[in-house]
């Protein structure tokens, strides 16, 4: 049974705001590399989406989540879990290729034991430190990957993937800067090497530079040799760049207060359905959708008025004289005043259910807006 928690690196009592994040980081990373040159690397990254495609489906879900949870706990644990190593081998089988075969497995610990016994047999091999890079990358030694893609670099450097590699490694660790050089190298050696512009367009996002991204990889899609997975990473960034439109950020979460926002995110979201048919990626623009849906439509929100002790005051003293003088003018018997007197208070009643509705029922960006002021008025003015 597949740990998705240990999958995704959180608490087994991590929140689902957390879980969605962690879900959404991952699949832009693992989707990136679903197109890799290597084999084996590229089968576990489609293992990876697609166990993170299972795992949006049941975590994201209360009720599924607890039955998974209950099943969890009773569960041994898997054997692509543990950190011993398989130390043997099958006959006439090399040890890059059984490394190959436990990546694909996605036991990283008897992969690095197998990578570095191939290592040691032929140091010279640049494929088993590409390999040793990629193992460390995902146990969390990037300094030791960062070394060893650099190490594949110098062996072979005319070898676009051994650029590609190293540019993704340190994407990892935040070297910006080094990323754009070896990702610019490898589109040098190979200009049809369609995972270094994405690398390329993923630094360049990082950096808040949207709409050059997104530039980036809608200029590639008509050309791409494979269209649907190019879709599937211009999706990714389309709905990165959707989420990034709010004024409003915070670490978890952002609030959309504009009907600009709303406008500009749905422009986004739906472009992003135009390009993908990833289930996780529609998931996550269905979810979006929901959201500015909700801020479109308008909702009851207690006007500020009402809590004004002063002005239900002078309201209930109005209508204690507007009764006075309609009785007066009832007793009279004035067939034109009593007339005049209904066409004031319906004109009276049909304003005041309309400021009513007006300022109660509002656009769920404005009850945003509003909250999100209340929240801010002492940093400075909206």
């Amino acid at each position: 049974m597949d740990d998705y928690y240990a999958l995704l690196g959180v608490e087994r009592t991590a929140p689902v705001k957390d879980l969605e994040k962690q879900i959404r980081t991952q699949l832009r990373t693992w989707s990136k590399r679903s197109n890799h040159p290597d084999l084996s690397r590229r089968q576990e990254a489609e293992r990876r989406v697609q166990q993170l495609g299972e795992a949006r489906k049941i975590l994201l879900d209360a009720d599924r989540r607890a039955e998974y949870d209950r099943g969890l706990a009773l569960a041994p644990a898997s054997a692509s879990t543990s950190r011993e190593p398989a130390t043997g081998k099958p006959a006439g089988v090399g040890w890059l290729d059984e490394a190959r075969r436990h990546i694909v497995a996605g036991d990283y610990f008897s992969a690095s034991y197998a990578a570095r016994q191939a290592r040691d047999a032929d140091p010279g091999d640049p494929e088993t430190w590409s390999i040793l890079a990629w193992v460390n990358a995902e146990t969390g030694n990037l300094r030791d990957a960062l070394f060893e893609a650099g190490r594949a670099v110098e062996l072979d450097p005319r070898d676009a993937s051994r650029h590609l590699d190293l540019g993704d490694v340190q994407a990892r660790t935040q070297l910006a800067d080094a990323a754009l050089a070896s990702y610019r190298r490898a589109l040098e050696l190979d200009p049809e090497l369609e995972e270094a512009v994405v690398g390329i367009a993923g630094i360049v996002q990082d950096a808040g530079r949207h709409a050059d991204a997104l530039r980036l990889l809608e200029d590639l899609l008509p050309r791409s040799r494979d269209p649907e997975w190019l879709g599937n990473q211009l999706g990714i960034a389309l709905l990165t760049a959707a989420e990034a439109v709010p004024r409003a950020q915070w670490a978890d979460g952002y609030t959309v207060t504009s009907p600009a926002e709303v406008n500009f995110m749905r422009e986004h979201v739906d472009r992003a359905r135009e390009v993908t048919r990833d289930p996780g990626l529609l998931a996550v623009a269905a979810d979006i959708e929901r959201s500015l849906d909700w801020c479109t439509e308008r909702h009851w929100r207690t006007p500020g008025c009402m809590g004004n002790g002063c002005l239900i005051a002078i309201g209930t003293v109005g209508l204690i004289v507007a009764g006075i003088v309609s009785l007066g003018v009832l007793a009279s018997g004035d067939i034109l005043g009593i007339f005049v007197l209904l066409i004031l208070w319906a004109i009276g009643v049909g304003a005041v259910a309309a400021i009513t509705y007006l300022s109660g029922f509002q656009p769920g960006w404005k009850i945003n807006q509003i909250a999100h002021f209340q929240q801010n008025r002492y940093l400075g003015p909206w």
